[in-house]
């Protein structure tokens, strides 16, 4: 590889590190299947949730469930068993075109999140190194 390369390919890893720093202070519980969802959604707001199956490789039930964590309620229960609250990125309506289907949008936590991963991308936010 060349110089410029290996500089070129170690600025990546450090942007890509430091988006991964800034999801798991701020949302410590996201999974990285959840993860693949979400980044989908927000290059995509308005998907069909059935969209969202070949490209994560993952279960129509696994996107499902992924997609439920992200959005108010989480499918998991908590410590007294009700429902534990999701991380609120995501929201769910029907689908007009479908009246099993489900489309899926970033809520505004999630579009604000989408911002500031997007400022990291672009050089617009301190690299974290540490």
């Amino acid at each position: 590889m060349a110089k410029v390369d290996e500089d070129k390919v170690r600025r990546d890893m450090v942007l890509l590190a430091t988006i991964v720093k800034e999801l798991r202070q701020t949302y410590p519980r996201m999974e990285l299947g959840q993860l693949h969802v979400l980044l989908l959604v927000l290059a995509r707001p308005g998907v069909n949730l059935a969209d969202l199956v070949p490209p994560t490789r993952l279960t129509r039930s696994a996107v499902s469930r992924n997609a439920l964590a992200l959005s108010q309620v989480s499918y998991l229960d908590d410590e007294a068993g009700g429902r534990r609250g999701g991380l609120d990125l995501l929201t769910h309506f029907p689908d007009p075109h479908s009246t099993r289907a489900k489309i899926v949008a970033p809520t505004q936590k999630g579009r604000a999140l989408a911002e500031r991963l997007s400022s990291i991308l672009r050089g617009r936010a301190p690299l974290w190194l540490d």
